[in-house]
């Protein structure tokens, strides 16, 4: 009861603490070993619409260079060196970095996109 009013268990809740408990037990989201296990599932040789979408928003001049952080197998990377821009690919998963490599090599971008393991 607070203020003479019955309170809901739900409003009394720590949700905070109760998410932070729930996290403790999960593998943390930055753990590459996760994105390395889903690095099979992607497919650097389709573009998806949501790259598309991405890179029309980001207006690009011709030849402007991309710093694409958390590249991942290169769905965006990729489609930016075949329109002619130079592609600094980041990823902390080496699993993901090997299908970007994949995808550099069978499309023959070895001279416009530079794959960096970082975190």
């Amino acid at each position: 009861m607070v203020d003479g009013e019955n309170r809901s268990e739900l409003l009394a809740a720590d949700w905070n603490g109760e998410w932070m408990r729930l996290q403790a037990g999960r593998r943390r989201a930055d753990d590459s070993f996760e994105w390395d296990k889903r690095a099979r599932h992607f497919r650097p040789l389709e573009t998806a619409p949501y790259a598309r979408d991405f890179i029309k928003l980001l207006a690009l001049k011709p030849g402007e260079s991309v710093l694409d952080m958390g590249c991942g197998a290169g769905s965006i990377a990729i489609p930016l060196a075949q329109a002619g821009h130079p592609v600094i690919a980041a990823d902390f998963s080496p699993a993901m970095l090997g299908t970007l490599d994949a995808g550099i090599e069978y499309y023959g971008l070895e001279d416009r996109i530079t794959p960096l393991e970082l975190a």
